[in-house]
Formats: structure tokens, C-alpha cells, sequence
């Protein structure tokens, strides 16, 4: 996992003004659609992809190939 989205060679697509906490890890090849919330502590694994408007709590990993619909709020770890 990279350490955070200003890692060099980072290959992630943000979505537009999507909020995230400075501490989130990502893998590659993440994509995040518009108005999405990680909040502190989070960790997101490789080929995953979060719709608009979703919200991942503190503390929550989501892993490699997840697809996370619109709308969406993770409460705990998948």
C-alpha cells in the first residue's frame, strides 16, 4: 500500500473536491467518484472503486476489487 496520495508513481483518479484524511493508505488504481468522505485511519486496497457521495468511516479497510454503489456509507471493514 502507498502511504498516502501524494506518494510519487501514485495512480488514483479523484473525483471533484472529494475530502479525504491525510492518514488514508490507498493501493493502485483506485477510483472515487465525486463528493466522496474518508474519514481518518482508513485503507483502501488495490482495483477498488467508490461511487459518488459515499462516506467511509474511521478505521475502515476496504479491499482489493471492491466496488462500493452510490450513496454509500461504510461503517466496517469489507
Amino acid at each position: 500500500m502507498r502511504n498516502n496520495i501524494y506518494d510519487e508513481d501514485y495512480d488514483l483518479i479523484l473525483g471533484d473536491q472529494a475530502p479525504i484524511h491525510w492518514s488514508t493508505k490507498f493501493g493502485k488504481n483506485v477510483k472515487l467518484g465525486h463528493g466522496v468522505v474518508i474519514e481518518e485511519g482508513c485503507k483502501i486496497g488495490s482495483n477498488v472503486n467508490i461511487g459518488h457521495y459515499c462516506v467511509i468511516k474511521s478505521g475502515v479497510t476496504v479491499s482489493s476489487g471492491k466496488r462500493i454503489k452510490d450513496l454509500t456509507v461504510v461503517s466496517k471493514s469489507i
